[in-house]
């Protein structure tokens, strides 16, 4: 019992004299590793914008329509992080995020049915028929910088903080599912036959650009002088338009499809930091 209280009290002893390197002045780089949930991610239903042809002109088809019960949905990702700290004041920080960008999937549901007198005649597109899921994976950038607070006297062990800041937050490297892609072939080869004699079509997607707001907060723990962990959590409400292009052998826009998506990300990190 004596030997316990003996290595206990050290412990304490030790942990209260570290001299945490969350002062002004101090910049402490982090690496380690960002857990990214997307599981409450939607999008509005699927809209479809038909190009000019004999087919719209004579309103033997919509040139405009949505698609009821379609849906885009967004997983999750894990990726290695890295951010840059530095301490205006003593409680008072600014941070960099970085790190390497996500690859994610992207889930769809639902069925794209042509409306219109002809309708019935252009093959539907069923998103979550099998092998058509994912849809679709992107690589999402999202370069962060947040203003942080920091509690508690900077010699403390653990300091909790908060902070909020803005992303800009684009996407590379979109790919489409290969089945996926041949139904949308499928679909505008019908729609270019009448313009151009041919179903030969080409396939586009892409996701907008954006900058959004960010909520951050998490506790910091200094381990000596240099060293430091960092457990954090941070609330990013991202919003992107996934665009859908299908042209004809002549480049002409045979349909554009678009879905606005709503994701509320929440990602959670560990890393360890030195200060330099």
């Amino acid at each position: 019992m004596k030997v316990s209280r003996c290595i206990a009290a050290l412990t304490i002893s030790l942990i209260s004299s570290v001299v945490a390197a969350q002062k002004a002045g101090d910049t402490v780089v982090n690496v380690g590793g960002l857990y990214i949930n997307n599981a409450r991610s939607s999008s509005t239903p699927l809209h479809t914008d038909l190009g000019v042809s004999l087919l719209t002109q004579t309103t033997l088809l919509p040139q405009h329509f949505d698609s009821p019960g379609t849906n885009l949905k967004v997983g999750n990702a894990v990726t290695p992080l890295l951010t840059v700290t530095h301490f205006v004041t003593d409680h008072i920080a600014v941070t960099s995020v970085a790190g390497l960008p996500p690859r994610f999937d992207i889930y769809g549901s639902g069925t794209v049915t042509t409306p219109g007198v002809l309708g019935a005649a252009v093959p539907p597109v069923v998103l979550n028929k099998a092998g058509n899921n994912p849809v679709a994976n992107v690589m999402q950038w999202s370069p962060t910088l947040l203003f942080q607070y920091y509690f508690r006297d900077p010699k403390a062990t653990f300091r909790p903080y908060l902070g909020a800041g803005v992303s800009y937050n684009f996407f590379t490297h979109v790919k489409l599912n290969d089945n996926f892609t041949q139904d949308l072939k499928n679909t505008g080869g019908y729609l270019a036959f009448v313009s151009t004699g041919s179903n030969a079509t080409t396939v586009q997607a892409k996701a907008t650009s954006s900058f959004r707001p960010v909520l951050n907060g998490g506790l910091s723990i200094a381990f000596d002088d240099n060293w430091s962990g960092n457990l954090g959590v941070s609330y990013l409400p991202l919003q992107t338009d996934s665009i859908i292009t299908v042209k004809d052998k002549n480049g002409n826009t045979v349909l554009t499809s678009t879905a606005r998506l709503n994701i509320p990300a929440i990602a959670t990190n560990f890393s360890l930091g030195y200060k330099f």
